[in-house]
């Protein structure tokens, strides 16, 4: 939900920009213009709020943990079933 609101927030900005382009009042024009700058600025926070920056760590950098590297498993070779070689003689009777 918060994206969906970031998202808002740039639309309404990019709404007040649109309308103080047509406006002829200077007046509305300027309070439009800090109207967009504001919404922007809201939206930016919100977005990094959820995606902090990544990088080079410090002495107040969260600790990370690495991902163990999955390989592949090894392909296994197909099942062989046993056949018994023909009985003996002596045992068939």
């Amino acid at each position: 939900m918060p994206r969906t609101v970031a998202h808002a927030l740039r639309l309404q900005s990019k709404q007040c920009l649109d309308v103080a382009k047509r406006t002829s009042d200077p007046a509305v024009r300027d309070e439009l213009l800090s109207a967009a700058a504001w919404l922007h600025e809201e939206a930016t926070k919100i977005e990094a709020m959820l995606d902090p920056p990544r990088g080079g760590g410090g002495p107040d950098a969260p600790p990370t943990r690495r991902r163990k590297q999955r390989w592949p498993p090894a392909p296994t070779p197909p099942l062989r079933r046993h056949r018994p070689a023909a009985f003996p003689a002596r045992l068939r009777a």
